[in-house]
């Protein structure tokens, strides 16, 4: 090996790879190129073409795709990893035969070529493995292991809210029974999995578009104590209000309603100290609840839209309970008076 960098040769082959976990990328010449074609070795035909100067200083190690899988997927996989990793350069896909797609990596000038030819074959593989989860529509071992990753500081996080509303019932008399429960949940990876492929977005996109993965319900007695639970979030100085979406005052279409709000914290987990995570916050009333709760089961997720019929029917019910709501408060008030 020393005499062909010595003699500059520009093609370098016939060469077996655990020869090369000493010899580094940044020793050859600019017009080095290293083709794998030849190894002898079992992982050949895995897929490595060759090793190239690419740009300046930069390494490149072409991969072509060895395997029967969806051109189309494919090409949607390395536009997708390209946009969000650092490893992949480009791709190259044409023809339906495997052997006419070649996708491209980027390598370190301190990596040994041992090390480059087995981070070639990794990166490969996640290409592959993030195209099969597209077909599959499930997540790619990728980005399920970013979630595992950011789950625990989404729970931290919602916790911390959960802990603020707790405090409300607590720093003055008047608000003691003023929230009937809390009640809080994070996502599963399924469950964001699932909402993935039905919001038709990018796997990457997870934790910018999705606002719920962490969640707190806050359930109350009456309408106006939503209301002042509402005004203490707007106040906290721990929880930044993102976003109030009111749906008492405008209900959904089939009578849900209730106040969502977007909120972000900072919070401290594992040594790090990570910013604006986002939680989101439900107030109801306990008879807003109940129908949601009832409603939920019975039409979540449908693959079909509800009937006009059923949809009048759960207005119906939404109605008839706001007007318990209003009763109830209209009592509060009045007894207070007396």
């Amino acid at each position: 090996m020393e005499e062909i960098i010595k003699h500059g040769r520009s093609f370098i082959w016939d060469l077996e790879i655990d020869s090369y976990k000493d010899v580094y990328i940044d020793d050859f010449y600019q017009d080095t190129i290293i083709d794998f074609e030849y190894l002898h070795c079992e992982e050949m035909y895995t897929g490595i073409n060759n090793l190239r100067r690419y740009e300046n200083s930069t390494w490149i190690i072409s991969v072509p795709i060895r395997c029967d899988i969806d051109k189309t997927l494919l090409k949607n996989a390395c536009k997708e990893l390209s946009l969000n990793s650092d490893f992949l350069v480009s791709y190259y896909i044409s023809g339906e035969q495997y052997y006419d797609s070649e996708i491209t990596v980027l390598i370190n000038n301190n990596m040994s070529i041992f090390d480059a030819f087995n981070y070639a074959i990794t990166k490969r593989d996640i290409v592959i493995d993030y195209t099969c989860s597209l077909e599959n529509k499930t997540l790619s071992k990728l980005v399920r292991q970013q979630v595992a990753n950011k789950l625990p500081i989404y729970s931290r996080a919602m916790k911390k809210v959960e802990l603020e509303l707790s405090n409300f019932t607590t720093d003055e008399k008047i608000n003691a029974n003023k929230i009937i429960e809390i009640s809080s949940r994070v996502k599963t990876p399924n469950s964001i999995q699932e909402k993935v492929y039905r919001k038709s977005i990018s796997q990457f996109e997870i934790f910018e578009k999705f606002d719920d993965i962490a969640g707190v319900r806050c359930t109350c007695e009456f309408l106006s104590d939503v209301y002042d639970v509402l005004e203490y979030i707007k106040q906290n100085p721990l929880i930044k209000v993102l976003f109030i979406d009111d749906k008492i005052e405008t209900p959904s279409e089939s009578g849900y309603r209730g106040i969502h709000i977007i909120v972000s914290t900072d919070v401290y987990f594992q040594g790090t100290l990570y910013e604006n995570i986002k939680v989101e916050i439900q107030l109801r009333t306990a008879f807003q609840n109940a129908w949601s709760m009832k409603t939920h089961q019975l039409t979540y997720k449908r693959e079909t839209d509800i009937s006009d019929d059923i949809s009048k029917t759960m207005r119906m019910m939404s109605d008839s309970l706001k007007e318990a709501d209003e009763a109830a408060q209209q009592i509060k008030e009045t007894l207070r008076k007396t």
